[in-house]
């Protein structure tokens, strides 16, 4: 992603029209990267708020899309809003605490990675990093450490 602003949120005070929900899930003190089939950059779990579908609701169906976690629990972090050229999303940012995991369903992904540092090659460039650098202050805020 080039020429982007990146916006952080409180909860609740943008829009409740959202675009996307990112994760950034943890296990086991390492952080959940995806990548998509055919694609050699990592991503967090990340998705479409579809029609009459809440937030939290988009986020627990992606993290299970997309990771295979079948048990975890799930905070939401803040919402955050990307500018890019004429184009403008408003999207939330969850945390969440993996502790079980199933094989990866037959959806867009090719390969979940635990990794406790972020992977070389990025899809979003720096705003995976910038978010995932939100909710580590988050934890560290909240005296969280020992789930990352």
């Amino acid at each position: 992603m080039r020429n982007y602003n990146l916006k952080f949120h409180d909860l609740l005070t943008q829009s409740d029209s959202f675009n996307y929900v990112v994760i950034a899930a943890n296990y086991n003190g390492a952080w959940v990267w995806v990548r998509k089939k055919g694609a050699l950059k990592w991503e967090m779990p990340t998705g479409h708020v579809e029609v009459n579908e809440s937030p939290e609701e988009a986020a627990r169906r992606e993290l299970w899309e997309e990771s295979g976690a079948v048990e975890f629990k799930l905070f939401p972090v803040c919402d955050f809003s990307i500018e890019q050229g004429d184009g403008k999303s408003y999207n939330r940012l969850f945390y969440a605490q993996a502790t079980k995991f199933e094989e990866l369903p037959e959806f867009e992904m090719e390969e979940v990675s635990f990794r406790k540092n972020l992977p070389k090659e990025l899809t979003y460039g720096n705003v995976h990093p910038a978010l995932l650098n939100k909710v580590m202050k988050m934890l560290d805020y909240l005296d969280l450490k020992k789930y990352y």
